[in-house]
């Protein structure tokens, strides 16, 4: 898929074919699974090239856990990025799809 094609993508139906997508939008998704799972000492152990992408409005997972993850982040930091992304929540693949597209290609090729 060209970064031209993502334009052309109906984010709306997407969505609506993910039945979990459909079941957290009404509420029917138990996330009791997670209760007490914490990653954060496994942040460290990463140390390879990191891509760190964030809402900066994200209402779900605040902006300044993509600070503490791309610090915590065992990558050197010169193989480390974070991207913000303004007037955007907790999904800037779908709020900002062209943008999204463009920050992971310009990361995977300077690894390609």
């Amino acid at each position: 898929m060209s970064l031209a094609d993502t334009n052309q993508i109906d984010y709306g139906k997407l969505l609506l074919r993910s039945p979990y997508s459909l079941a957290y939008f009404t509420n029917k998704v138990d996330a009791r699974f997670a209760d007490g799972l914490d990653f954060r000492p496994e942040l460290r152990r990463i140390t390879i090239p990191a891509l760190v992408l964030w809402g900066k409005d994200d209402p779900t997972l605040p902006i300044e856990l993509a600070d503490f993850t791309f610090s915590t982040l065992g990558t050197t930091p010169d193989r480390k990025t974070k991207v913000e992304f303004e007037r955007c929540g907790h999904s800037p693949h779908y709020e900002q799809p062209t943008r999204f597209v463009g920050a992971m290609r310009e990361f995977m090729e300077r690894y390609r």
